[in-house]
């Protein structure tokens, strides 16, 4: 039943993550498998990393990076690290946040989940821009845009001309320009 549950919850995330955020909200995990428990958690992190909601703790992601590594889903320990990174960025916890991110990033080239890997990318980029590592920045940016355009995701395009430097920023802008988007 909870399964059922969460697996209709993950699949409202990419287009409605404020209808999976009010869902997940409302929902009772105390009595839940140890898998459903890691599930939740890390749904419900990403549907608060979605809805732009500050995260505060790594308490509750930790439970689905635990659980996700020790049964070793390639998949679920990418995303799930992400997360971690995540909130380590938002408790401006930057080393941490690279960490995670650098854990995360191999299981997401193995799995190709292009989608995490363009967000990685992206974050770590943009870590490494804020310590002035302009040349890693760039090279983040790009490999980020490179995705992106793959997909024709405007939406993370917009996101790395806003952020990326000058030489990502005019190759971003050169492609949305193009039409390639």
């Amino acid at each position: 039943e909870k399964n059922t549950f969460l697996v209709k919850v993950d699949s409202l995330m990419v287009n409605n993550p404020d209808s999976a955020l009010l869902l997940l909200k409302g929902q009772n995990m105390d009595n839940a498998e140890v898998a459903e428990k890691a599930k939740y958690a890390l749904l419900l992190t990403q549907a608060e990393d979605k809805n732009y909601i500050l995260h505060t703790s790594d308490s509750l992601i930790n439970i689905a990076v635990c659980y996700y590594d020790s049964i070793q889903d390639t998949d679920l320990s990418a995303k799930s690290h992400y997360y971690l990174g995540r909130v380590y960025q938002d408790l401006q916890n930057e080393a941490a946040a690279v960490r995670e991110f650098l854990v995360s990033l191999p299981f997401a080239e193995k799995s190709g989940n292009k989608d995490l890997l363009c967000l990685l990318y992206g974050n770590l980029g943009q870590i490494y821009y804020q310590q002035d590592m302009l040349n890693k920045a760039d090279s983040l940016f790009v490999l980020s845009s490179d995705i992106a355009v793959q997909k024709n995701d405007s939406f993370n395009l917009s996101l790395l001309t806003s952020t990326s430097s000058f030489s990502t920023s005019k190759k971003v802008l050169t492609t949305i320009l193009s039409g390639k988007v």
